[in-house]
């Protein structure tokens, strides 16, 4: 039986009454069976649930391994491409050509921009404008009033021990 349909079955059970609201006989028992069925349904599905926590932190530390490993390999290939570039421009040499690789020093399409302080003068900063959702919890918390802008909800969650 699927949850939604014994959910359906408890509240079809719980309809079935007499004149004064009494249960009609044999309905406790089939409540109690219901019951069951839901405790071995959720139960089985907050199994699941962890092992799909243990597969998604298998995946997350294999992920991890993997990238560690990409950035050492592209490290590796970004100094080996910085030496011969400068052993090239130091030895005054343009092109390298051989039986697999053609090399040649290039000028970049754009120069490079180095800062030489700390301060960024203001008309050459870029500015970023976000949400400080933090802010508007912690006004609507103590009762100031906020912007007709922003809805504010309250949902919940569900968690499983």
């Amino acid at each position: 039986m699927k949850l939604y349909e014994i959910a359906a079955s408890i509240n079809e059970a719980l309809s079935r009454t007499d004149e004064d609201g009494e249960l009609m006989p044999g309905v406790e028992r089939e409540l109690d069976s219901l019951d069951m069925l839901l405790t071995e349904k959720a139960d089985n599905i907050a199994a699941y649930m962890r092992q799909c926590d243990a597969e998604a932190t298998a995946y997350s530390d294999e992920i991890q391994r993997l990238t560690d490993l990409k950035t050492t390999a592209t490290n590796k290939r970004d100094r080996l491409k910085e030496y011969l570039r400068a052993t090239m421009e130091k030895l005054g040499v343009q092109n390298i050509s051989t039986p697999r690789f053609k090399m040649s020093l290039c000028k970049n399409s754009t120069p490079s921009v180095k800062l030489a302080g700390e301060l960024i003068p203001p008309e050459y900063q870029r500015v970023t404008v976000t949400l400080d959702a933090k802010k508007v919890i912690e006004q609507f918390k103590a009762c100031q009033p906020i912007p007709a802008c922003f809805t504010i909800t309250h949902g919940n969650h569900l968690r499983v021990k």
